[in-house]
């Protein structure tokens, strides 16, 4: 929350904080992505497969291989061992099945911080809501 402060583009799911920070500063200041709850709720009811997505995108198929042999962390080649076994058999996030929508959301946000600020108007407005959230959390609760 603090970098929107400096006008940072904020992009996420529609989960926790995200949520009321949304609802404060309109989801129109926000680049998000990935799936609501009531595709959660659906993707639920069919079941989660991470081994449909590993097997159907690339890119993802990629980096999870890197991930496993060690690629990034040569001395270490298990270092991410857990991670790879956590996100392919016991993601409760379900960290796979936003990854597509994470790609392109962050395509968008790429394409408008190259082409210009984000406008005095989304930066007054994520800065008037970490102002409403510090007055917030300074109350003495009654």
């Amino acid at each position: 929350m603090k970098f929107m402060l400096n006008g940072a583009l904020t992009i996420g799911t529609m989960d926790g904080a995200n949520v009321e920070m949304a609802e404060e500063a309109g989801e129109e200041n926000f680049f998000i992505f990935g799936m609501r709850v009531e595709d959660v709720e659906k993707l639920d009811q069919r079941g989660y497969n991470a081994q449909e997505y590993y097997d159907r995108i690339p890119e993802l198929r990629q980096i999870i291989e890197q991930l496993s042999s060690g690629f990034f962390s040569p001395k270490q080649p298990d270092l991410f061992k857990d991670i790879v076994n956590m996100l392919m058999h016991h993601d409760r996030f379900k960290v796979f099945a936003d990854y597509e929508d994470y790609i392109k959301c962050q395509e968008k946000v790429s394409a408008l911080y190259k082409v210009r600020d984000p406008g005095p108007r989304v930066v007054r407005a994520l800065v008037a809501l970490v102002g409403m959230r510090q007055k917030v959390e300074i109350l003495p609760a009654e």
